[in-house]
């Protein structure tokens, strides 16, 4: 399981919570050092190449989570890596 998010890392900022929702996606592209997604609202997300056991190529399915804060002021959201095998 890997975590990523737009501050690369777990959360900060004190006690908060979350809700949480796993999606399916494919890779919509690459960049050096990441894997790029789609996130349920349509916006690009940049998740670390490293986060991956295996990283997913072009039309590979990956179920990610996204827990998307609902109180306090830490990392607003965070993505983790369920299921990286071959979809």
């Amino acid at each position: 399981m890997a975590i990523s998010s737009g501050c690369q890392g777990p959360a900060v900022g004190g006690p908060c919570t979350y809700d949480e929702m796993d999606f399916t996606a494919t890779p919509t592209g690459y960049t050096e050092t990441g894997v790029l997604f789609l996130n349920p609202h349509g916006v690009e997300i940049d998740i670390q190449k490293n986060r991956f056991e295996t990283v997913p190529e072009a039309g590979e399915e990956v179920t990610l989570q996204v827990m998307k804060i609902t109180s306090g002021s830490c990392t607003p959201e965070i993505y983790t890596v369920v299921d990286d095998s071959a979809g």
